[in-house]
């Protein structure tokens, strides 16, 4: 119904007569009362959908039904520079048109170093390219516009392999995006990519969902609005595409924060601790404890942001 309900039920004289006169004081009571509690009814929705407006609020809701892109590259050593320009000449003109077709919203590319190596027998990721497709955009769509503009490139294993490619989410109040568009990410950022493996049982990825949702995306999010960190990025797996048979390809989860330079030589314990207590009163090393009995860390990852290669659709940019 386009007109308020309120103005459809306005008191109207001509409501309450009959064709030979004064319908009975009785109906006229009934019919007030009848208005009176769809009137109620309306106002009570209302509040409703106001309230759930206010709570949809915020970075995640923006992000919450799009869909992500992500591709893991292992590149030999000597062929990294190579794959950059591959990537400069060949792909991005193919990511340009997809961006001037609405179907790209923006993609970044970051190049990869392994901080814990105690896996340096598998597959090396060099490599995570990440591609969020516009509001309506389904993975199908995506996928048939690239062989369109040009052949999907990175599915090439002349230069470099694809170890791994899904299709991820961001998981509920745990998406928060830089609000320092002053800042250069590629040079005063140094990014830190989890890959995680919450282990496949709906109890347990329930469980962490509610964590994030709960606790570590909160107060990540305030990180992010107190300047401690640039950005924080939590993904979850909806659809695996393609994987290489290796436990190091096992995850369902994926973070990416950004960290300030000049926060070096924060206590990041502390920090978190400092905020736990103060934004959510609970202890966070009662919460952290349960994250080992649900989930396994595979090797972390720095990131360098390979600005040259990043694109964002300015049409769907919002502040």
């Amino acid at each position: 119904m386009d007109a308020s309900p309120i103005i459809w039920f306005k008191f109207n004289k001509a409501h309450f007569r009959k064709k030979g006169g004064i319908i009975s004081s009785k109906l006229i009571a009934i019919r007030i009362k009848y208005r009176v509690i769809v009137i109620i009814l309306f106002l009570c929705t209302s509040c409703i959908n106001i309230l759930n407006k206010k709570h949809n609020s915020g970075n995640y809701e923006k992000n919450e039904n799009d869909l992500f892109l992500v591709r893991i590259v292992s590149v030999k050593e000597d062929n990294k520079k190579n794959l950059a320009e591959y990537l400069r000449i060949i792909c991005l003109p193919v990511w340009s048109k997809l961006i001037k077709e609405d179907l790209l919203d923006e993609i970044n590319v970051f190049q990869l170093e392994v901080i814990d190596s105690m896996q340096v027998e598998y597959p090396t990721k060099d490599f995570l390219i990440l591609a969020q497709f516009t509001r309506g955009t389904s993975l199908e769509k995506y996928l048939e516009a690239e062989k369109v503009f040009g052949e999907n490139h990175l599915d090439e294993e002349t230069i470099f392999k694809v170890i791994r490619s899904e299709v991820l989410v961001s998981t509920p109040n745990s998406y928060f995006q830089s609000t320092h568009p002053q800042t250069n990410a590629a040079k005063d950022i140094d990014f830190f990519i989890e890959f995680i493996d919450v282990n496949n049982s709906v109890d347990d990825l329930t469980q962490y969902r509610n964590l994030m949702m709960s606790y570590f995306g909160p107060v990540n999010g305030i990180l992010v609005e107190k300047r401690y960190l640039y950005n924080f990025m939590a993904f979850e797996t909806v659809e695996i595409i393609m994987k290489i048979d290796d436990s190091s390809t096992n995850w369902n989860q994926i973070h990416i924060s950004g960290d300030f330079k000049r926060n070096i030589n924060l206590n990041w314990d502390s920090l978190y601790s400092h905020f736990f207590q103060e934004e959510l009163s609970t202890d966070m090393d009662s919460v952290w404890a349960l994250l080992p009995k649900i989930r396994e860390l595979l090797p972390y990852y720095t990131g360098r942001l390979m600005s040259h290669l990043s694109l964002l659709n300015s049409n769907n940019n919002q502040e």
